[in-house]
């Protein structure tokens, strides 16, 4: 529009200028030859001589620049418009605008088969993408931010009953699957995860593990989320067969554990007493102790996580606590030239908690601290009361934890990288039972280099407020 405006106003401008010129001429011929009749006559043979060169410069112009100068910028105003260019630009006028429409040309064309080959190449990424969701056994979909439903997989319709034509959670039809998938949507989190445990009739009752995650596509400025149902059933039969197998196992291993103990502890006080014989024995009980307290750790664990256990509470002496497991980790600690140390003073506190079960976390966690702590370094152990918890707390001199990793160490047999010594078990697992079986919570403060503190916060309540 703006090309052909200018074409207008340069067409009007040349035809001014030769009004004006012509005007000009007339009247200075006119006073030097006093309208004379011959004057007249050469004017208008004059008239008649410049019209016509007018009208060739006119169309020169027209036809080398203008013209054809319009008429690329109307393809290249259609190339944009359709996306595809039908035939080339017709190449006419100057040298330098041939050139120019030739360059043109070759610009839009390259431009065309970037976009072909770019939609090709997401069509095909696309058919992929649609193709795995297909095929996974889970149950797939992918939803907008409004949670309207964008695709999902024959699993999905079939096992959750989907309407398409309505947003999560209403077009879930299977009512076992409807109000969970509402309690995950409902948060605001990237990431949310659950289980369901359905009942499907006479397809038996169904374990599901749901997960939620968020994606986003920048480049399209869309958002959304994945849902993934996968039936975990066989998963955690197989974790209870595993479970099972193990409590049988320890639990017939205490037996001759502790007749282990008791001809050790024979030996002990039979064997005349020598240096490098008590240093040794001290490495026997210190193993056997630990041997005890893995297996213990086992049958705790299960029978907290089912809440079968029986919970013994009474007041107790913090300090006693850190006191004993000091007393039971110093002889292997020192063998490291590794110093564990508190400044808890015996008889001044009091808590009301389980002494067994708090006795066992704080030993996990001096055990954890001792086996990552380098030589010559330091285990501290403290006793603290603030804001209603008393809180224990571990502190080592070890590698540190990766903040990504925090929260997984707390889960059974948990090893976040492949060094040695890396691995958790079930000490910190139980760690977190333990404190949460008494209304509690256990935190770590870690710094990668400058080591951990673990800390087990335990409700500071008496007899009377439980």
């Amino acid at each position: 529009m703006k090309i052909r405006k200018m074409s207008q106003a340069l067409d009007i401008y040349l035809f001014l200028l030769f009004f004006i010129s012509i005007v000009l001429t007339f009247i200075s011929f006119s006073f030097f030859f006093n309208f004379e009749r011959k004057f007249f006559y050469s004017f208008t043979i004059f008239l008649i001589c410049v019209l016509p060169f007018y009208i060739y410069v006119r169309k020169r112009i027209f036809s080398l620049f203008i013209d054809p100068f319009c008429s690329a910028v109307r393809g290249v105003n259609n190339f944009f418009k359709r996306q595809y260019l039908p035939e080339p630009l017709k190449i006419s006028g100057a040298p330098e605008i041939k050139e120019f429409v030739s360059h043109i040309n070759r610009l839009m064309l390259e431009l065309q088969a970037y976009r072909g080959f770019q939609i090709n190449k997401i069509v095909d990424e696309n058919n992929k993408a649609k193709t795995l969701v297909d095929i996974i056994p889970d149950a797939a979909l992918l939803a907008g931010e409004k949670n309207e439903l964008i695709y999902f997989n024959e699993r999905a319709k079939i096992l959750l009953k989907l309407n398409a034509a309505l947003p999560l959670p209403q077009c879930v039809g299977e009512a076992v699957f409807s109000d969970k998938i509402s309690d995950i949507l409902s948060g605001q989190e990237d990431s949310k995860a659950a289980e369901i445990e359905a009942d499907l009739g006479n397809k038996g009752i169904k374990i599901y593990f749901v997960i939620k995650k968020k994606f986003s596509i920048p480049s399209l400025k869309k958002e959304g989320f994945a849902l993934i149902i996968r039936d975990i059933t066989k998963e955690k039969k197989f974790e209870a067969a595993k479970d099972d197998f193990f409590h049988m196992i320890t639990h017939d291993m205490r037996a001759p554990l502790s007749t282990i103990e008791g001809y050790c502890e024979m030996l002990f006080r039979k064997t005349p007493k020598t240096e490098e014989g008590e240093k040794y024995f001290q490495k026997i009980f210190y193993s056997s102790r630990k041997l005890k307290g893995m297996i213990e750790d086992i049958l705790n664990y299960r029978k907290l996580k089912e809440k079968k256990a029986i919970i013994s509470l009474d007041y107790i002496d913090p300090c006693e606590i850190i006191k004993s497991v000091i007393d039971e980790h110093t002889p292997m600690a020192s063998a490291r030239n590794i110093n564990i140390f508190s400044s808890c003073a015996v008889g001044k506190e009091r808590l009301y908690a389980d002494r067994s079960l708090l006795e066992r976390a704080v030993s996990n966690l001096v055990s954890n601290a001792v086996k990552f702590t380098p030589s010559s370094g330091n285990v501290e152990l403290s006793y603290k009361r603030e804001s209603g918890f008393g809180i224990f707390s571990v502190k080592d001199e070890g590698p540190g934890i990766p903040e990504d990793k925090k929260n997984l160490i707390f889960e059974k047999y948990i090893s976040y990288d492949d060094e040695k010594n890396r691995g958790f078990g079930l000490g910190l697992a139980l760690c977190r039972l333990v404190a949460e079986i008494h209304g509690g919570k256990i935190e770590v403060k870690s710094e990668i280099g400058k080591g951990s503190e673990f800390l087990i916060y335990i409700p500071d309540k008496n007899k009377e407020n439980l």
